[in-house]
């Protein structure tokens, strides 16, 4: 995807440029560096206290965050790269994915869940590999693999660590 941006000196004369005309750079990017949804209106964030660069995660999906950009300073929903999800500790995308793009949120482990045996009855613990969480009788129950196993988001099971693997 080519992503044309333009760029202008202020007041739109350059030196040397008696003619006023703006001049223009053309940067052609094979890929967008992350995708911009404009939330103006569902963002959960009080856009007047936004302060320019400021990153919030969305808690609704581990894979996106709000982002303070524009002249008028307002939240703006990020995408991180496919792959990687928000990490609100380190304030920017990191590698690993998150399951069903949902992760907990403080105080999350205490919402109520409906069991199930697919997906949606598991999280992941994002602080440790070892530990997950399942759906049990309403509530998600925090729970530890056995010695030396990880768990694996999309076995659904704890598993031995894939060669390379770093918790």
């Amino acid at each position: 995807m080519n992503v044309p941006t333009t760029f202008g000196t202020p007041g739109g004369q350059s030196a040397g440029d008696p003619s006023g005309k703006q001049p223009v750079i053309e940067l052609r990017m094979q890929q967008p560096m992350h995708e911009v949804e404009n939330v103006e209106q569902r963002s959960p964030m009080n856009v007047n206290e936004c302060h320019y660069g400021e990153r919030r995660a969305d808690l609704h999906d581990c894979t996106k965050y709000f982002s303070c950009a524009g002249e008028q300073k307002r939240f703006e929903r990020r995408f991180c790269p496919q792959g990687q999800h928000f990490s609100e500790r380190l304030n920017r995308c990191v590698a690993g994915d998150c399951q069903n793009g949902l992760i907990f949120g403080e105080g999350e482990q205490d919402s109520t869940c409906q069991e199930s045996s697919g997906p949606s009855g598991y999280r992941i613990d994002t602080e440790n590999c070892r530990k997950f969480y399942q759906c049990a009788q309403g509530k998600w129950v925090h729970k530890d693999c056995p010695s030396n196993l990880v768990w694996n988001p999309t076995a659904l099971v704890c598993d031995w660590p894939q060669d390379g693997y770093q918790c």
